[in-house]
């Protein structure tokens, strides 16, 4: 785990940080819940996914009102505005309401102090022992940590493929790299401004990298059997939203043709032959069917069992003097100790660590190829 301490941590700053802790619990109470998820969906994407967010995983209609209650002017009438302007879009993801929800988003920072004052009032009323956590530690991975993390383990597993062979180590441990991979990609979709540009940044970056992929495999520029993993996430990425489509479907008719899209993409999955296949693709699905059940991580865990340890064939190391063999693909379950705990945070980097991620793929295995 990483561990940041903060040095004499004042009271206020103490239960501004158990607010925190107790809202990602869910223990949060009307109005405040509400407005820490406003707050913190505006400033991570801005009121575009705020609206979108809210709209798919809740009660929007409902939120804003609780939030109108509560909000100060102009805060009140910026986000009645922007809720009204949401309600008549077609297509959120279109981009020209880029330009109008920008306006929206600098009301806000101008006036965010309004909502802070609120909120460090609500966490002032706040006794200390509310949470057992020590509220000066932050604990756990962030989402840049997951990222960097879920690179060297590929780059140990490609090593292995390619220039070090033998060190049968190398790929069991890099196994758990693709199940990371997954659930951020879930993770990327459930808080993206924008589901199609996600996809475009995917299908572009499997393009680029699918050269650089086939010679590290095969030495070959061109290889029809085999394509690289950007394509598994895109396809998880597509029957993800199916899914989403098919719980806001109105009627019967709706709901079976997003059902039938969905296993269409399931055979894209298998048919292309896409790194890890149609289980690559039904991982990123178990991450997101289960996200938010109360039963999330033994949910995970099966999964993970069903997926890795039945599903995929390969190779295997004899164990317990050869009377039981251990697919080198069970590893990969063990990739739920890093994804248990994440702690939510973005990290640093930004886009910048996000693109430098994407640019590392097909420029590693370029690399690996030509030597």
């Amino acid at each position: 785990m990483f561990w940041r301490k903060k040095a004499k941590l004042s009271e206020s700053e103490r239960k501004w940080n158990l607010m925190w802790d107790l809202w990602a619990n869910g223990k949060v109470a009307s109005p405040y819940a509400e407005l820490m998820a406003y707050q913190a969906e505006v400033n991570n994407g801005g009121h575009s996914q705020y609206f979108f967010n809210t709209a798919n995983c809740g009660d929007l209609g409902t939120s804003v009102d609780v939030l109108l209650e509560i909000l100060p002017d102009p805060l009140r009438e910026n986000l009645k505005w922007g809720y009204d302007a949401f309600s008549v879009m077609e297509n959120i993801s279109d981009d020209s309401n880029d330009e109008l929800f920008n306006e929206c988003d600098s009301v806000f920072y101008a006036h965010e102090q309004l909502v802070l004052d609120l909120l460090h009032g609500y966490a002032d009323t706040l006794p200390p022992e509310t949470s057992g956590a020590p509220t000066g530690l932050r604990c756990g991975f962030n989402a840049a940590h997951l990222r960097l993390l879920a690179l060297f383990l590929m780059l140990l597993d490609h090593l292995w493929a390619t220039v070090v062979p033998g060190n049968l180590w190398m790929t069991c441990v890099g196994r758990l790299a693709f199940p990371i991979f997954a659930f951020q990609a879930v993770e990327g979709y459930v808080h993206t401004r924008d589901y199609r540009k996600y996809c475009r940044r995917l299908l572009v970056f499997g393009l680029v990298s699918e050269i650089p992929f086939n010679l590290m495999l095969t030495g070959s520029p061109i290889f029809p059997f085999h394509q690289n993993v950007m394509f598994t996430l895109l396809f998880g990425l597509m029957a993800i939203h199916q899914l989403d489509l098919r719980s806001q479907a109105d009627d019967r008719k709706a709901a079976f043709s997003r059902s039938v899209k969905f296993a269409l993409i399931l055979l894209l999955g298998v048919i292309t032959f896409p790194d890890y296949g149609g289980l690559g693709v039904l991982t990123m699905v178990a991450f997101y069917v289960v996200r938010g059940s109360r039963y999330e991580k033994p949910l995970q865990l099966l999964a993970m069992i069903a997926i890795n340890y039945y599903g995929f064939e390969g190779m295997t190391i004899p164990v317990l003097n050869g009377s039981w063999e251990l697919p080198v693909q069970a590893f990969a379950i063990l990739a739920l100790i890093p994804i248990w705990l994440y702690n939510g945070e973005k990290g640093r980097g930004g886009k910048a660590l996000q693109y430098a991620s994407y640019l590392f793929y097909p420029l590693h295995m370029l690399i690996l190829g030509l030597l």
